[in-house]
């Protein structure tokens, strides 16, 4: 079977830093936002992920800490332009085979800016892609602006209103 191009998932938002504070935020303290509980390898297991840490270089990983210490490695940082621009090749508990592209720009607004993700190239992962994007769909920006639905939970938008606007 032909696998046809997909549309790449595209979402845009506003968070009240400037560029270069939610740049950090974004990937140098992704640990300090991301949805653990419901986004991560060890919840395939019902388990909580321990931490996500990004080492902040071209080709730096992206790895999950499991709760009994396993790492799983999300994906590499392959354009690495700060503070306006990164793109991640994407592949979550996966062979690097199986990557897909994420690209994120930051670009400063009276508000504080705004950033733009792009995830492209589900293609690769064959009759698994269309379920795949669709996931992204809706799992990119699920947590960025919403209340905490657990303790722990914070989001991406609520992290950035409790930061300073400067370092």
């Amino acid at each position: 079977m032909t696998q046809t191009h997909l549309m790449a998932v595209e979402k845009t938002i506003t968070v009240p830093l400037p560029a270069t504070r939610a740049f950090q935020l974004f990937l140098e303290n992704m640990d300090m936002w991301w949805p653990k509980e419901t986004h991560s390898v060890s919840i395939r297991q019902d388990r909580i992920a321990k931490s996500v840490s990004l080492d902040l270089r071209l080709n730096g990983t992206i790895t999950e800490t499991g709760p009994d210490g396993d790492t799983y490695f999300w994906g590499h940082l392959s354009r690495f332009d700060p503070p306006h621009h990164a793109e991640i090749a994407w592949y979550p508990g996966r062979d690097a085979a199986h990557a897909t592209t994420v690209s994120l720009s930051f670009t400063d607004t009276d508000a504080g800016c705004t950033l733009h993700l792009v995830h492209s190239g589900f293609e690769v992962n064959g009759e698994e892609a269309e379920d795949q994007r669709l996931s992204y769909l809706t799992g990119w920006g699920a947590d960025w602006s919403g209340p905490s639905r657990r303790k722990r939970r914070t989001g991406l938008i609520r992290t950035a209103r409790g930061l300073p606007r400067t370092a």
